[in-house]
């Protein structure tokens, strides 16, 4: 059995964040290193779904004509973003901001791992607006304390056989759970 490693989240919310007017949202899918667009998939609509769910934003998932739009996936590869990105989103979407990111660590089967690295920027000045960087491991007590609270409060209660167990048994349930832990640190 590996050693347990504790939680560990970071994230960022500039002053830029809370004095912009930030009301329509592009998530870009996310970069993964595998050929798995289903994994893609999952992972950015969870994130699009919670990023709805707040009602503070207007979330577009784009899935035509977005080879421009996903060279915003390489933004923590090259540390930076290219223009005609953010000019793109702007003038097609009329985002106020993007939300690209990474899938870093991903394991669909017991103990279940997810870890991504997201950033939301500022489509008028390119300014990072926020910035999330985390693992949630299922192994880890916290996390699975964590996900049994979401699960209690979460209407699905009823739904499942295996209690919250649930939770840590299924990767789209796990998925969602993460979801709502990362878009809540944009609410904080």
């Amino acid at each position: 059995m590996r050693a347990q490693e504790p939680l560990v989240v970071s994230y960022i919310k500039s002053d830029e964040l809370y004095k912009s007017n930030i009301r329509r949202v592009i998530v870009i899918p996310f970069a993964y290193e595998s050929d798995r667009e289903e994994v893609v998939k999952e992972v950015t609509e969870s994130i699009t779904i919670e990023l709805q769910k707040t009602g503070d934003l207007d979330v577009v998932l784009p899935y035509e004509n977005i080879s421009l739009l996903l060279e915003g996936r390489q933004l923590w590869d090259k540390g930076s973003i290219n223009s005609e990105i953010l000019t793109e989103a702007r003038k097609r979407f009329g985002a106020d901001a993007i939300i690209s990111g990474a899938i870093t660590h991903y394991k669909p089967y017991k103990p279940l791992i997810l870890g991504l690295k997201l950033g939301m920027i500022n489509t008028d000045t390119g300014s990072l607006l926020w910035s999330f960087d985390g693992v949630f491991d299922s192994n880890d007590t916290k996390v699975t304390n964590m996900a049994k609270s979401y699960f209690e409060k979460s209407s699905q209660k009823k739904l499942s056989i295996y209690g919250w167990e649930i939770m840590l048994l299924s990767m789209g349930q796990y998925t969602r759970f993460v979801a709502n832990q990362i878009v809540s640190t944009l609410k904080n």
